[in-house]
């Protein structure tokens, strides 16, 4: 299975222009990063601000999600007509702009443009890091800068809510998106002048897979905004979503015909006959889920449950992202010493572990009892992710880089848009069934659950009169409820563990794809 491929050239060196360079791509894609996440935790003030209803508000995230998936497929065929360094301040410029205008919004639909505008820049700009990271870096660094990358890039998924509750308690919602600004102007000038790395080849619009592009652009949005609004709208009872996913499937038949005859498809999927590749992609698209669905559910449990404010679910859930920090700053060096494989499967194994940890939560649980699964999960995330990196992208020919570092990206987005959807089904149908078997079992016998409504009644008022006994049965009603949903909760982080432990199955493998492909590492 495995296959031995010419690895990438890069430079023997690296100046200070270089660095400083690569370090403003970095930052830039990290404020891309955070800023799709950022607003999750604003959504009462960005809502009450709009005059916006609930279900228009989530489509400040939404929007955002959908145009950085659509984007990240055509990075590769944008940055080769002309150029890392056009390219990428193109996105950084157009991101910091779309940021103003978000600030600005004076509605729900001006702020949904601003949001898919400043979604669809961003996601030109992580293809771009990993590709110059394994073209432009010399190999003696790169699993520094990989280390830093992937320390930065799974960090801001998990202090983006935190830093959004933040920004909008001290400041107000319209910082969530002024504060990428002054970032996004440093990144504009330093890459627009310091940048080298590739020369623009605009022949390549001549060749370019335009009919490619429609129809992903066609897919990707049609797949997207039936995962993500697919549960609010009760899935194929919804025209909209029946209709969307007629489109996806139609689109995807074409798609795949265009690019397997096109003369130069915008997607290669010839990419995917190298094995480490192959490998090393599949892994972390269930990286994707594995990783941003506890992200997702813990909040949601601290509010819903817990009935907690913003502030202090941040605080809860920031110890996920000092435990990434952490964690990244050893990636690289753990894989020298154990190797590849070993560090892939304790990435893994620590992902599975924190979120099986997770999932015993009731409503008693503590912060001893939320911090240990979250450090867990932050200490492995870096390892997981930086190793699928390099398993997938360091043996690939230059030619091929681009273009893989693109599917790389996409196939994470992709794996967490399902992985969440699949979340929010499950979480629904498993509230609804534990709590028909709780009121099944408060209602028989009949010396059982009325028993205790007897009780509850009493200790309310001291009397049967109808109107406690209303109270009573409106307050049991709230208990079963809120056990039902916090037993959702677990089943659906045990779902996500098993995923998870299922990777472990494949570590063998990777061990020794890693191997005989020459992995840099």
């Amino acid at each position: 299975m495995a296959d031995v491929t010419v690895a990438a050239s890069p430079p023997e060196t690296i100046n200070v222009r270089r660095f400083v360079a690569f370090i403003a791509m970095i930052a830039g894609m990290f404020m891309a990063v955070l800023s799709v996440q950022i607003v999750g935790s604003s959504f009462k003030e960005i809502q009450a601000a709009l005059g916006a209803a609930p279900d228009e508000v989530s489509w400040v995230l939404t929007a955002a999600l959908i145009a950085e998936v659509i984007m990240i497929p055509l990075s590769a065929r944008f940055s080769q007509i002309c150029s890392t360094r056009i390219f990428f301040t193109i996105c950084a410029g157009g991101f910091t702009l779309a940021s103003v205008g978000c600030a600005q919004a004076w509605d729900v639909p001006s702020m949904i443009a601003f949001r898919a505008t400043q979604g669809f820049f961003g996601g030109g700009m992580m293809p771009m890091v990993v590709a110059s990271l394994y073209t432009a870096i010399p190999r003696r660094l790169q699993v520094t800068f990989a280390m830093i990358f992937g320390m930065l890039g799974t960090s801001a998924v998990a202090i983006g809510p935190v830093v959004g509750g933040w920004i909008t308690e001290v400041l107000s919602w319209e910082w969530l998106f002024l504060v990428n600004v002054p970032i996004g102007v440093v990144v504009v000038v330093v890459v627009g002048l310091l940048v080298d790395f590739d020369r623009p080849d605009v022949r390549l619009i001549r060749q370019t897979d335009f009919a490619g592009i429609v129809l992903a652009f066609l897919l990707l949005g049609s797949t997207l905004f039936v995962l993500q609004e697919g549960q609010r709208r009760d899935w194929f009872e919804s025209a909209l979503i029946l209709g969307c996913t007629v489109v996806a499937g139609i689109t995807l038949v074409a798609f795949l015909v265009r690019e397997f005859t096109a003369r130069e498809p915008l997607v290669r999927f010839g990419t995917f006959r190298r094995s480490h590749f192959l490998v090393g992609v599949l892994l972390i698209g269930v990286f994707g889920g594995g990783l941003y669905v506890p992200i997702y559910l813990l909040p949601l449990y601290l509010g819903q449950v817990r009935g907690f404010d913003t502030a202090t679910i941040g605080s809860i859930t920031a110890v996920l992202g000092v435990s990434m920090v952490l964690s990244g700053v050893f990636a690289g060096h753990l894989v020298r010493y154990i190797g590849l494989g070993w560090t892939a499967a304790l990435g893994f194994g620590l992902l599975a572990a924190g979120t099986i940890l997770h999932a015993g939560l009731t409503i008693d649980s503590g912060f001893a009892e939320w911090a240990l699964p979250q450090v867990l999960r932050g200490m492995g995330a870096p390892l997981a992710y930086f190793t699928m990196l390099d398993l997938s992208m360091s043996s690939l020919p230059v030619s091929e880089v681009k273009h893989g570092s693109a599917l790389f990206n996409l196939i994470m987005r992709l794996g967490a848009a399902v992985g969440l959807a699949i979340a929010n089904t499950l979480l629904v149908a498993r509230a609804d069934l534990h709590y028909a078997r709780i009121a099944e079992s408060m209602a028989l016998p009949p010396g059982g659950g009325w028993q205790i409504l007897g009780l509850v009644s009493g200790l309310l008022a001291g009397s049967v009169s109808p109107e406690v006994h209303a109270d009573a049965v409106g307050y049991l009603t709230q208990i079963a409820q809120r056990e039902a949903l916090i037993m959702a909760f677990n089943d659906v982080l045990i779902g996500n563990a098993c995923l998870l432990g299922m990777a472990l199955l494949v570590m063998p493998v990777v061990g020794r794809i890693a191997r005989t492909s020459h992995v840099r590492l």
